[in-house]
């Protein structure tokens, strides 16, 4: 029996023309038409792009309308979101020539997050399609406030002491002190974690009392059981309650209740796990399992002279900012908006400005979220 093969040319032509990008899985194949006897043979119209990317800075894009055959074709938008507006909407392509369409988005009417839709292209009953992705940013909290953590090395040489260490040992300068106050005032912080504020507690807290009174915050400040060596935090909110632990941890430790500016309560602590005693701090810090499991609205920063994965937080916190060995971390509530984007940015520091190599061997951290 003889077999007879049918031209398949116009099966191959309707599953490959008039496509840009990937088809989206999720649509079903009745979205592609089949071949409109009009369609002039030879037309081929395609697009130099598959997708249409406005980051939060880009309201106008362009992409490449192109025919590639050799008879003119005839396009059109033929669907689009309602934020997106098109110019040229529609036109006629001679062959081998190409037309530029532009895009601006209106994110009035978006959510925060990212919508993603698409723009469909029409030639006679072909439609091809260039998926769309929109950024809109997420809206500050009114309650929004900036987080400073700071190992200063040996109290930035308040002491005779520390200004001697600072200087032959670290190569430092001797006093930091003023430095400090002017780096702390630039960036006007809502909450500062002091590390190695050493000896501050000397005089009846005299260096922790000059400084709170220069940057008018209240403070507190925790000398651990090596003695002089202490752990500070500075704030501008009011201490609801607040525990020192002087006892548990080498240089100190703190945790404080504090009342925002709009009557929100948040839960702050400061470390310094330090070197010569690092894992008896860690069985300390391991003890503060319960605290830190039933913790709401927390925020904690210090030295932790670890890798961040080292550090045995519960599972509802995150680290938001630093690194080795300096970090900030926050309960997973922190920053979380009803919309379910976060809220929370790193601050980069000027490091010639302020001259910070010559204050310490630790950079700040510093971080800026807030509570919805």
């Amino acid at each position: 029996m003889k077999i007879i093969h049918k031209p398949i040319l116009l099966i191959i032509i309707a599953s490959s023309l008039f496509y840009c990008g990937k088809k989206n899985p999720a649509e079903s194949d009745s979205s592609m038409q089949e071949i409109d006897p009009k369609e002039p043979v030879g037309s081929k119209l395609e697009c130099d792009i598959s997708i249409l990317s406005f980051s939060q800075i880009a309201d106008t894009l362009f992409f490449n309308v192109i025919n590639k055959g050799t008879k003119q074709c005839n396009w059109s938008i033929d669907s689009k979101p309602s934020y997106l507006s098109c110019n040229p909407q529609n036109g006629t392509l001679l062959p081998n020539s190409s037309t530029k369409v532009w895009v601006i988005c209106n994110r009035d009417s978006l959510a925060e997050g990212v919508t993603r839709d698409r723009i469909n292209i029409k030639s006679n009953n072909y439609v091809i399609y260039i998926s769309t992705l929109v950024s809109v940013s997420l809206k500050p909290p009114q309650n929004d406030f900036i987080i400073m953590s700071y190992n200063i090395l040996e109290g930035a040489g308040t002491s005779i002491e520390s200004a001697s260490v600072r200087s032959s040992s670290y190569n430092k300068k001797a006093n930091a002190l003023g430095d400090v106050i002017e780096f702390i005032k630039y960036y006007n912080p809502d909450i500062v974690g002091i590390q190695e504020a050493v000896r501050w507690n000397a005089n009846d807290d005299s260096v922790a009392k000059y400084i709170s009174n220069e940057l008018h915050m209240n403070y507190l400040l925790a000398p651990g059981y090596k003695g002089g060596w202490c752990v500070l935090l500075l704030t501008k909110y009011k201490i609801l309650e607040y525990k020192l632990f002087s006892t548990e941890f080498y240089t100190g430790a703190i945790k404080a209740k504090l009342q925002t500016d709009f009557s929100d309560t948040l839960t702050v602590y400061n470390f310094h796990l330090s070197v010569p005693a690092w894992h008896l701090d860690i069985v300390s810090f391991r003890n503060l399992k319960n605290d830190f499991n039933n913790t709401n609205r927390g925020i904690a920063m210090g030295d932790f002279n670890a890798e961040p994965s080292e550090i045995p937080f519960t599972s509802n916190w995150r680290l938001v900012a630093g690194g080795l060995p300096d970090q900030i971390w926050s309960t997973s509530d922190v920053g979380l908006s009803d919309s379910g984007e976060y809220y929370r940015e790193s601050i980069t520091v000027d490091v010639d400005r302020f001259n910070l190599y010559q204050i310490s061997d630790h950079l700040p951290v510093l971080f800026k979220t807030g509570l919805y």
